[in-house]
């Protein structure tokens, strides 16, 4: 390693711990006008899921943008478009944590974040839009069983981690079919908590 890297002074964001146990990171940077968050809840992760309800977190991260108590899918898609902001959701098999992410235009900051914060919040998962996800989780499972090199890594996690939620790298389709808005929101009122999550901000913010 050349000694100009190891001299290399990287920015410290400014970090806050909230009441309510949200840790914050903001970390400046107002080369653009743009800003990124990364909400990191670390108990609402894969790991956590009941024996029987392998892809539960995951439905739930990705049925988030699916509606809330005000906006329809359709809604959320068009009010971020005329932002010009992104956001998304993911717990992915192994992990312990689900991540949710939007970004957008420093300008308009207000109104994409509270956009955000709805999703976050206050998501209604309906029906309709479930039962979709539910087909093309299915769809996809199956297409994952017919690779060769999915089934080896199943066997291998299976084998290191034995009987540890590790060990699971897919949902079955049992567990899709048992999917419900009840089941989603009851994980997301247990697991979408501000204790011991992170909530990390860089940009022109």
């Amino acid at each position: 390693v050349s000694t100009e890297t190891l001299h290399v002074q990287l920015r410290k964001p400014v970090e806050a711990k909230l009441a309510n146990g949200v840790t914050v990171l903001i970390l400046e940077d107002h080369r653009l006008p743009i800003v990124l968050t990364e909400f990191h809840l670390r108990s609402a992760g894969a790991l956590f899921e009941p024996g029987a309800s392998a892809g539960l977190a995951s439905a739930t991260a990705e049925m988030l943008r699916e509606g809330t108590d005000k906006r329809t899918s359709r809604q959320i898609a068009e009010e971020l478009d005329r932002l010009g902001a992104a956001m998304g959701a993911g717990a992915d098999f192994g992990s312990s944590e689900t991540i949710f992410t939007a970004s957008g235009l420093s300008e308009n900051l207000d109104a994409w974040f509270s956009l955000a914060v709805e999703v976050l919040l206050r998501p209604s998962f309906p029906v309709a839009e479930l039962n979709r996800l539910k087909e093309r989780a299915k769809v996809q499972l199956r297409q994952q069983r017919a690779a060769p090199r999915f089934l080896a890594g199943e066997r291998f996690n299976r084998a290191v981690f034995g009987d540890h939620p590790a060990a699971v790298v897919s949902a079955t389709i049992e567990s899709i079919n048992a999917l419900t808005p009840e089941l989603l929101k009851k994980w997301h009122q247990e697991r979408y908590v501000p204790a011991n999550s992170l909530l990390a901000v860089a940009g022109d913010v």
